[in-house]
């Protein structure tokens, strides 16, 4: 991980910090308290300190903490892994994967943030669905609780079934421009813990749909933008607040706003229905 926090710092300014030892609390009279108390932070637990950098909202801002000190050195390994692939991490995208795949082979894990919907990163499409499958079966994502995936093909890309690995443990899923055929046969889909669900520009049968959303028994918000091949969404949920659903005439497809039929939704507190144009 130590040569991975070094790829990460490539493009780091000169002028940043340099390794350095925490203060010392040792003998001298009262300057060795006053400098202890200058990093106050570096004494508290591993756990906590994992927790800290795991909310930090870039993967190259958590790899910058690994040069602080000879203290905070080691921890980012075995932080939850916040892993937001942007062009923060380098400019390529050939690097960039390299980057990516090292992040996951050396990474111990658990996860907790996984995106790749970032403007200028990478994003999931044909020729990299191997490496995208391979990196979804990588033990460094297990407990992984928040994945932002979006495709910038032509067309949709097929959702690499890998996914559903993570099933049991999402709390928030937002996919994009890719097509859920793989998806259909899976024998079960179920998201015991997902509460918030956003799906836009993807392709996804009625059928698979409602299989997806019964499957989500703790589910509070639904975001659904430009849905091909649904003209009809039924919504049956005890736990369901908000909906969103919209389409957009962006392409050569007639749009054609989905019939919402709302079965039984006991929780709902807000219908969104939007038709807008790119």
């Amino acid at each position: 991980m130590d040569d991975v926090a070094g790829s990460l710092s490539k493009k780091w300014r000169r002028d940043e910090l340099e390794p350095q030892e925490p203060p010392m609390s040792g003998g001298g009279g009262g300057c060795g308290k006053n400098d202890a108390s200058l990093d106050l932070i570096s004494s508290l637990p591993d756990e906590i300190l994992g927790s800290i950098i795991s909310l930090l909202p870039t993967t190259k801002g958590a790899a910058q903490t690994s040069v602080l000190s000879s203290r905070w050195r080691h921890l980012w390994r075995t932080a939850p892994l916040n892993l937001v692939i942007d062009h923060s991490l380098l400019s390529q995208e050939g690097e960039c994967t390299t980057i990516v795949s090292k992040i996951l082979t050396t990474h111990s894990g658990p996860a907790r943030r996984l995106s790749f919907n970032r403007p200028r990163g990478i994003r999931l499409r044909r020729e990299l669905y191997g490496k995208f499958d391979g990196w979804f079966q990588s033990p460094s994502l297990n407990g992984l609780e928040e994945l932002y995936l979006s495709s910038d093909d032509k067309s949709p890309c097929p959702l690499p079934p890998s996914v559903l690995r993570f099933a049991h443990m999402l709390h928030i899923a937002s996919i994009g421009g890719c097509d859920f055929t793989k998806i259909n046969a899976a024998p079960t889909l179920s998201f015991p813990r997902l509460k918030k669900l956003k799906l836009y520009d993807v392709s996804i049968s009625e059928a698979t749909l409602h299989r997806l959303l019964a499957g989500c028994t703790m589910l509070q918000s639904l975001d659904l933008r430009w849905i091909r091949g649904l003209c009809s969404i039924r919504i049956v949920s005890p736990t369901l607040r908000s909906i969103g659903v919209s389409v957009c005439d962006h392409c050569d497809e007639e749009p054609v706003f989905p019939e919402l039929v709302i079965e039984d939704a006991p929780c709902l507190e807000k219908i969104d229905p939007t038709w807008f144009k790119w």
